[in-house]
């Protein structure tokens, strides 16, 4: 099931894998439960369910970028860039994370580094 977000918010996402479970749980599963403490504004619930689902899935830059939103909304500007970095390695196209990341690096206030990711793609 997908569902429709706003550009700042946390992404549905597909796993690479899902026979693994963590207590059961597959990463879809967790997923999905991370979706509803973000929603519920919980974010280091969120966060923390994230955090199972990319140990289960480390391949997948939603989940990455996910978490980075979670700490953003938590006010941990140096662990959301952190995790905005890893969703950009995984899928160095994946728009919404340099968005996520310029974000951070702004509420941090960094502008020079925000611009970078800012910018309009080369080529």
């Amino acid at each position: 099931m997908l569902f429709s977000v706003r550009i700042d918010s946390a992404e549905p996402v597909k796993s690479h894998d899902m026979a693994k479970t963590i207590g059961g749980k597959t990463a879809a599963q967790l997923h999905q439960e991370g979706l509803v403490f973000f929603q519920r504004k919980e974010y280091e619930k969120a966060m923390r369910v994230w955090l199972q689902e990319f140990e289960l899935d480390p391949r997948n830059a939603n989940t990455a970028n996910n978490i980075g939103i979670a700490y953003k909304e938590m006010g941990n500007y140096d662990a959301a860039i952190e995790y905005h970095k890893k969703a950009i390695a995984l899928s160095p196209d994946f728009g919404h994370a340099h968005y996520s990341i310029g974000l951070a690096y702004f509420l941090k206030d960094k502008t020079k580094r925000q611009s970078i990711h800012f910018r309009e793609p080369s080529g």
